[in-house]
């Protein structure tokens, strides 16, 4: 469960449930995601996970302004511009969030929440509306006070301005066509974008706005790459050394304030965000108090209880790839004599599987949390299925009569198919298998290679995926790809439920689908999605296990403040909030 802390842009939260961006993500592959390669996995520790808790009181202290923060990542950016090639990645996103304003921020609940707007158009707020000819005009109204680093106000021309780069459609997210735009309107603070039909895509328009005044007259691909232009965020690049840090400065004329005292933001004078290509130096660096924050992408469990044994504080938050097991509904089968149709069996599946143990298999560290969801969060309907190896046992019992099989004598095979090409997810599918094999199944292993095999050109059991989770309703429909006839994911299709069962349920759960398709509504688009989740969650469709951790570390001696985020393009959201402890101030 998130920890609720204050963080950045928290006026006018409205809420809209994140979306899941639903892709196959195998281990070692090149897709930018996940780490080339993994290194083997000591056996599971459990490491100290404590926070600092501030003591209540009726007149809080005021919070310690001025000092430099330096933090440390294990990437560098290629350009300073997310708008720019090579600026689709998660350290330019996180590092733009300290420069760049946007319409919106995402919250550390994957909710997207107001940033430079007062707050985000929908149907209810006015800020949609369906002309009588069927087009959609969409309005985003402008904060008053949202100014650029050179006093200029941020305006509706900046907004238009930012709609006509060429690079937007690929910033504001992957595979996003938006339909034709029939004409846009500005005001000193606003726009209206009058769209030739309905679409819910409108969400992710404005992740960066840019100021016009600026950059109108410049080669915008050329010029912002290694300087930028006048900061609209908290902060403003100061100086970039490449293969070193990124130092950031204060925005004097930054605009936005802290919700709970009123005070401007932000508190620090200036932080440092230095390059540091390794999860051990990250670490060491934490450990002899040369940084106050490190992001480490695959540290061991060693490493971090070395760091953690010098005072560093461990935060693992549910990040944003989720690992999920699926069943194959197919006729061609492995295993010859497959029951993955019988619901009782995939209940009883579901019912011997630890998913807290799973999770822990992992990295080998305890206390990572499970998800009950396959959207995002981690309760959802797959909470009324909880570890239970007598359950499952008495679910196998019914489902193989009914199979004419005697499991008693023939116990049920189960053949898991996972990647190879790193230790962690082989970890969890072994330490699956001895649970299922504890219950009377039959289960083992089969491990493959990306660069052997297609892993869905040839048939499969179970398998073992990653699925990425972002913000936004845009791509909803694609958190449920693996059971859509529809889907463009086309090596799945005759593994998919409904396609393959055909009964009531999966013709409701179509049913849903065809209204999320036609709906631009982010509320409307929050309950079809519900509930199809809880169908698929009934009729044990898939098994949703764990999000990957989002490892961060931190000095709390050093840096307070800090908001954990499950995106590591998000690390940075919360940094107009932190300030340097008193403690620490006082100690010079």
């Amino acid at each position: 469960m998130l920890r609720q802390a204050r963080g950045r842009r928290t006026a006018t939260l409205q809420q809209a449930t994140a979306a899941l961006v639903m892709s196959i993500i195998l281990v070692g592959a090149c897709d930018g995601i996940e780490p080339a390669a993994e290194t083997a996995r000591p056996p599971t520790t459990a490491l100290p996970t404590t926070s600092a808790v501030r003591t209540a009181t009726t007149t809080p202290p005021p919070i310690p302004r001025g000092g430099e923060i330096v933090v440390a990542g294990d990437q560098e950016p290629p350009t300073l511009n997310p708008l720019v090639p090579g600026g689709d990645n998660d350290i330019v996103f996180a590092l733009a969030q300290a420069y760049i304003p946007g319409a919106y921020d995402v919250n550390p609940d994957l909710e997207l929440v107001p940033d430079l707007v007062t707050e985000l158009p929908t149907p209810e707020n006015g800020g949609v509306i369906i002309e009588p000819d069927g087009t959609m005009a969409v309005t985003w109204e402008i904060r008053q006070e949202a100014v650029w680093a050179d006093g200029v106000p941020i305006s509706g021309d900046d907004f238009a301005y930012t709609l006509a780069l060429p690079a937007v459609p690929r910033a504001n997210g992957p595979d996003v066509t938006l339909p034709e735009i029939a004409a846009v309107a500005t005001s000193a603070k606003s726009i209206t974008i009058h769209f030739t039909e309905p679409t819910i895509d409108y969400e992710w328009l404005f992740r960066w706005v840019v100021p016009r005044h600026a950059v109108a007259e410049s080669d915008f691909e050329r010029d912002w790459n290694t300087a930028m232009w006048p900061s609209g965020g908290p902060f403003a690049v100061d100086e970039w050394i490449p293969g070193e840090s990124l130092r950031l400065v204060r925005n004097e004329h930054y605009w936005n304030t802290d919700a709970t005292s009123g005070e401007r933001l932000p508190y620090l004078d200036s932080v440092v965000y230095r390059f540091i290509p390794s999860d051990t130096r990250l670490l060491d660096a934490i450990s002899s108090g040369d940084i106050a924050l490190a992001f480490p992408p695959s540290p061991t469990a060693a490493e971090l209880d070395r760091a953690t044994g010098t005072g560093a504080q461990l935060d693992m938050t549910p990040g944003t790839i989720e690992e999920a097991l699926l069943f194959s509904f197919g006729d061609d089968n492995p295993t010859g004599s497959t029951l993955n149709r019988s619901l009782d069996y995939r209940r009883a599946v579901a019912s011997a599987l630890d998913r807290k143990i799973l999770a822990a298999a992992w990295l080998g560290i305890e206390g990572m949390a499970s998800t009950d969801s396959l959207l995002a969060g981690d309760v959802g309907p797959w909470a009324a299925y909880p570890y239970d190896p007598a359950a499952a046992a008495n679910l196998l019992a019914a489902a193989c009569p009914s199979a004419g099989r005697d499991c008693a004598t023939h116990p049920p095979p189960v053949r898991l198919r996972v990647t190879g090409n790193g230790t962690d997810r082989v970890a969890v599918a072994a330490t699956a298998a001895t649970m299922l094999r504890a219950t009377g199944f039959a289960a083992d292993v089969d491990v493959f290679t990306v660069i052997d095999v297609d892993p869905y050109s040839s048939p499969w059991d179970l398998t073992i995926v990653g699925r990425q989770v972002t913000a936004g309703h845009d791509r909803l429909l694609e958190s449920f790809w693996p059971f859509d006839p529809d889907s463009s994911f086309q090596p799945m299709y005759e593994y998919r439920w409904a396609s393959a069962d055909g009964g009531p349920e999966a013709a409701r759960f179509l049913g849903l689908l065809d209204e999320m398709r036609r709906s631009f509504d982010p509320a409307a688009l929050d309950r079809l999605a519900s509930a199809a989740e809880q169908i698929l969650a009934d009729e044990m469709v898939a098994i949703p296990l764990f999000r990957r951790p989002t490892i961060s570390v931190l000095r709390t001696d050093r840096l307070a403040g800090f908001v954990p985020h499950p995106s590591r393009a998000d690390v940075l959201w919360s940094i107009e909030q932190w300030y340097v402890p008193s403690a620490a101030t006082s100690d010079g």
